[in-house]
């Protein structure tokens, strides 16, 4: 079962332009089963219902992060998710509170290139939005299932031969390819828009905004990383299913891609 995990809270002091990325990187694209983003304290401290919510897409892979500008990225970054219910929205903040009574917060503190000290939180919880009722218990959660990402990045204004298909599950590509028939794309609507991304001083040219109910799916950072090894730990891993009406479910890893409603393990241990 889940144990408290204990991590010394460290800060390092350097010199930090810009958070950005070592290659080009894919950010979401139409057809993609979900669009991933972070939940962090400062997200949390700072839920507006009044004003506009909107997500930032995130690529999982903080290792891939230095301090450069990005110099390519292809597909769409923005999602606005103003319509959420407000008690779905509040829920991700509930869930974040329990994600971190067993896995502390990580800071790192840096100097920024006006001179300003900055934190930042190196372990925020993974966000994955998915259509309602999404199957997770039958595929992969974590798999994109964009078996036209390519011709769609073209769509998009992107040159194809630049980009890549990159999973989050390592390996998980054929099994992704094979089974997206089977897996609907994330239903949002899409719009141009003239905004400017403050990371890199660019304007986007679209945005994405939810427009259906949809699935909110959060795991800890310490448990997604577990994901990608070869055997990953059984009855160790936790995955936070929130739906539309902010009802908060909670499953446990118990067999390869094979997840167990928390209470009914419970159940089970008490017999």
């Amino acid at each position: 079962m889940k144990l408290p995990l204990l991590i010394l809270v460290t800060a390092t002091l350097l010199m930090k332009n810009a958070a950005g990325y070592a290659q080009d990187i894919n950010l979401f694209i139409p057809g993609d089963a979900f669009f991933h983003t972070e939940i962090s304290k400062h997200f949390c401290e700072n839920i507006d219902h009044n004003k506009e919510i909107s997500f930032r897409y995130i690529p999982p892979k903080r290792e891939e992060r230095i301090d450069v500008v990005v110099p390519y990225t292809h597909g769409i970054k923005t999602l606005n998710a103003s319509k959420l219910p407000k008690a779905q929205i509040a829920a991700l903040t509930e869930v974040y509170l329990e994600i971190r009574k067993y896995e502390m917060t990580i800071y790192q503190e840096y100097i920024n290139h006006k001179g300003d000290l900055k934190r930042e939180e190196l372990n925020p919880a993974h966000l994955f939005i998915h259509n309602a009722n999404f199957p997770f218990r039958e595929h992969n959660p974590f798999l994109k299932y964009n078996e036209l990402w390519g011709k769609e990045l073209a769509a998009l204004g992107s040159n194809r031969k630049r980009v890549g298909n990159k999973e989050f599950v390592q390996d998980k590509g054929l099994v992704s390819w094979r089974d997206a028939d089977l897996v609907a794309g994330l239903k949002i609507q899409q719009s141009e828009t003239e905004r400017t991304d403050p990371l890199i001083q660019r304007k986007s040219k679209y945005e994405l905004t939810i427009i259906n109910e949809v699935d909110l799916f959060v795991i800890a950072a310490e448990d997604f990383s577990m994901l990608h090894l070869d055997n990953a730990p059984w009855e160790q891993i936790i995955l936070y299913k929130i739906d539309s009406s902010g009802t908060i479910n909670e499953y446990l890893l118990t067999g390869k891609n094979k997840w167990t409603l928390l209470d009914d393990v419970k159940a089970e241990l008490l017999e």
